[in-house]
């Protein structure tokens, strides 16, 4: 059984981790004054306490 990171123990100074969370929401975020063009995907997620993180 794989041991998870809670969101709220996540920092820069480790870059591999194992979190089990849940997708609450995707949206693309279109370029500024090119609203046609696709800037990036973002998407927010939570885990198992509730405390979410938005990801881009």
């Amino acid at each position: 059984m794989a041991i998870f990171s809670l969101l709220s123990e996540l920092h820069s100074g480790k870059t591999n981790w194992e979190i089990k969370a849940r997708v609450v929401r995707v949206y693309k975020q279109p370029i500024f004054k090119l609203q046609e063009k696709i800037g990036t995907n973002e998407m927010v997620i939570h885990d198992s306490t509730g405390r979410r993180i938005q990801l881009r």
